[in-house]
């Protein structure tokens, strides 16, 4: 959610979210089995707030842009169950989008399956978690941080592309645990 921060100081920063199931990626299934093939009968943890996320983007970058935030914070900060659709519909009426539209939307059989083929994208170029960044040009990046203060959000963008865009001998970067996160909010 932070990096809203860093688009209101950089205008054209392009950010294209795009669909990775940590439900898929962390299955203990195997490999052939796929969350999104799972019929309507499945209890997913996620799937629903994917393809939401995918809907999402009919109506444009912009209320795309709105409706992601306003899910991420409901989920994180809010610890919403955005695995009911009431609750994915009142987050979508929060940033101007119609209900029932939007219902429709996310029920297209479409959207699940941008949601599987985001998702296959992914794992090919070997994306295991979120969030990863991708920048133009270099390969894949999973940074595990928390948001930085609002002080500091363009030095953390700054160093983060940085790290991934510009230096490809990095390759892992990773603090022993504990005593992080011990200290980072002090």
């Amino acid at each position: 959610m932070w990096l809203d921060k860093v688009k209101e100081q950089l205008p054209e920063l392009e950010v294209e979210w795009r669909s990775f199931s940590l439900e898929q990626q962390n299955s203990k299934e195997g490999p052939e089995w796929k969350a999104w093939e799972q019929g309507p009968e499945y209890e997913s943890r996620g799937l629903l707030a994917l393809r939401a996320g995918v809907a999402s983007r009919a109506y444009g970058a912009d209320v795309s842009w709105k409706y992601t935030l306003a899910l991420l914070k409901a989920r994180h900060d809010d610890k919403a169950d955005i695995r009911e659709m009431s609750v994915i519909l009142d987050i979508a009426e929060s940033v101007g989008i119609d209900r029932d539209d939007f219902e429709s939307k996310i029920n297209d059989p479409e959207m699940l399956a941008t949601v599987a083929r985001e998702h296959e994208q992914a794992a090919e170029q070997e994306i295991f978690g979120t969030p990863t960044y991708v920048f133009e040009g270099a390969k894949p990046a999973f940074l595990k941080m928390f948001a930085p203060p609002d002080e500091n959000v363009m030095e953390a963008w700054n160093a983060i592309s940085g790290i991934v865009a510009a230096n490809i001998q990095f390759g892992e970067l990773k603090r022993p645990q504990p005593p992080w996160p011990r200290g980072v909010f002090d």
